[in-house]
């Protein structure tokens, strides 16, 4: 029995809840456990045609999973609930979900059969959307040729839609599963598209214990034994704090006693906090050792908040703000050597009268070194910014070593050190160092110093003058490993990864795109299964990556969007190929 009064608006119990008075739609149909970025591409696509022909758009699935009563056994825990399933599907466009409990009569009953009595005299289906290996019916004898037979005599068309991969391998439940009994939650979130989640209600353990949560569904997948950093919400009371959560190895999930816990509902690993895995073993000895680790984590969440904030007043200007990030006496140590608050403003606000303007500051692979109850810490980061020198865009790259205070009003720098490795403007063709647009700021400027340590200006592949007209080094280019999306004649979007990453970056994106443009996706040079070169890189080395592969390709215009270092080759493109 599923209690209505918790069911979601738009889910239907069997055939008996659709209204007589339902007329045509768009069918889409499969167990969808997990709704994982598989299924949401499917999804969309369904809700892709209902918009098309104006007609709303139903997802058909099961409970239980068919599985549990007919085939081979094997592992079927389940990913969501019926309700979170439907929510889910919601939130790819579905308009109705109609779940069929999936019992031996069903398992028994023809392809031929289920689809005239659900799919036409049910639901009145006029357009069916599935993926390309669908299977239906007694011992899976249904397919898409089936449905494509029954068309034309039961007014409805068939769209197959190819499977949607992950990190270049078909992304299914029984993936997710695997990675879930692993302890790989990471892994996990990425093939759903967001973190796992465990729905239940938190039942006192007694004593200091805590709380041991009591799934809803006894079937649900529970990570492997552990502990795990997740978020919890409360059915009634909402978001809750971060907590160190531990699975033991009798699959039972303890959750350490906080004053706004309570009983309710948790979900693990809530969308919007940070899903990294913490430690699989040792588990704690007691449940002080989990507070104290907890504390840890804390203190690690209020370092990451001081560095955001830290880089959100240097792009916005605040200066008074930036120097509050700072002990009383803290020390900035880069372009030069500020100690005290007053000082550190004067700098921060000196940097913009000395030419160097308009931040994009970003940090990333923080480390942070912090250990229970100690008042200091130790944070290592990569920095990442495009900037305006003297009216030129260029970007720097370098790394930030930092020791923090813990004071009375949290974290603060006592001192932040910065060490550039990289700084270079995006100049346009034909520029040269020395030029009009990048001459010398005033002298002993911000913008002086940092262009002291700017790499030499590297001409671009298609610059017509010759060797023999300048001093730089002819810039060589890499073959780019590439994938492309969608039809031919289309409008090419050409979609730029950052660092660390490789083009399955925008696999959601391309396939939610690739009906509308002819998307080209790369891994930069060192990056997925492009080429390493050796030897310094600059901002127009990899654009002259992408220009010649867009060379290669025949494109001659297209649209550009980039994240990170791939923004950067956007901007460079808008300098030097804006005609493209």
């Amino acid at each position: 029995m599923h209690d209505a009064d918790k069911s979601p608006a738009n889910l239907w119990w069997g055939l008996n809840d659709i209204p007589a008075d339902w007329g045509p739609c768009v069918v889409t149909v499969g167990v969808f456990d997990g709704v994982h970025t598989g299924h949401q591409q499917l999804l969309r696509t369904a809700a892709a045609h209902g918009d098309r022909l104006g007609l709303p758009v139903v997802l058909l699935t099961f409970d239980p999973h068919p599985a549990r009563v007919a085939g081979p056994a094997r592992d079927t825990s389940a990913l969501t609930s019926p309700q979170r399933r439907a929510d889910l599907a919601g939130e790819s466009g579905i308009d109705r979900v109609l779940e069929l409990a999936f019992d031996q009569d069903l398992a028994g009953e023809t392809a031929d059969s289920f689809a005239r009595r659900v799919l036409d005299d049910g639901l009145h289906a006029m357009s069916i959307v599935v993926g390309e290996d669908f299977r239906f019916g007694s011992r899976g004898r249904g397919d898409v040729a089936l449905l494509r037979a029954l068309g034309p005599e039961l007014g409805w068309t068939v769209t197959a839609a190819p499977l949607h991969p992950h990190a270049g391998v078909r992304c299914s439940s029984t993936r997710v599963r695997q990675a879930l009994a692993a302890g790989d939650v990471l892994g996990a979130a990425d093939m759903l598209g967001r973190p796992h989640r465990l729905e239940g209600n938190l039942l006192a353990a007694g004593g200091t214990a805590g709380s041991v949560l009591h799934p809803s569904d006894p079937t649900a997948a529970i990570p492997a034994p552990g502990l795990y950093r997740v978020g919890v919400t409360r059915a009634v009371a909402g978001p809750g704090p971060l907590l160190l959560v531990q699975v033991t190895d009798r699959d039972q999930v303890l959750v350490p006693p906080h004053p706004t816990t309570g009983h309710g509902v948790v979900g693990a690993g809530r969308p919007g906090l940070p899903r990294a895995r913490v430690s699989h073993t040792p588990t704690p000895d007691s449940m002080a050792d989990l507070q104290r680790r907890i504390a840890v984590l804390e203190d690690r969440e209020a370092i990451r908040e001081l560095d955001a904030r830290y880089c959100r007043y240097l792009d916005q200007g605040q200066w008074d703000e930036l120097a509050d990030c700072f002990t009383p006496d803290g020390t900035f140590d880069g372009l030069s050597v500020v100690r005290g608050r007053s000082d550190l403003v004067r700098f921060f606000a000196g940097l913009a009268d000395g030419g160097l303007t308009t931040f994009w500051h970003h940090i990333s692979n923080l480390e942070i070194t912090v250990h229970p109850g100690a008042d200091d810490a130790h944070t290592t980061s990569l920095l990442w910014q495009p900037c305006v020198v003297d009216g030129v865009p260029h970007v720097a790259a370098g790394r930030y070593q930092d020791t923090l205070t813990r004071t009375p009003s949290g974290w603060r720098y006592q001192v932040k050190q910065v060490r550039f490795s990289y700084f270079a403007p995006l100049t346009r063709v034909g520029t040269t160092t020395g030029s009009p647009s990048t001459a010398p700021g005033p002298p002993h400027s911000p913008a002086q110093r940092l262009r002291q340590v700017r790499s030499p200006n590297i001409r671009r592949r298609t610059d017509p003058t010759s060797r023999a007209d300048t001093d730089e080094e002819p810039m060589t280019t890499a073959p780019l490993h590439h994938v492309i999306d969608g039809p031919t004649r289309a409008p090419v979007l050409v979609l730029g990864p950052s660092l660390g990453t490789n083009l399955h970056l925008f696999d959601a994106q391309a396939a939610a795109l690739s009906d509308q443009f002819r998307v080209v996706r790369f891994d930069l040079r060192g990056h997925g299964r492009s080429p390493v070169v050796v030897g310094p890189t600059t901002m127009a080395d990899l654009t002259g990556d992408v220009l010649a592969l867009l060379d290669q390709l025949g494109v001659g215009t297209f649209h550009y969007a980039g994240v990170s270092v791939g923004g950067a080759i956007g901007l460079e493109l808008a300098l030097n190929a804006s005609p493209a």
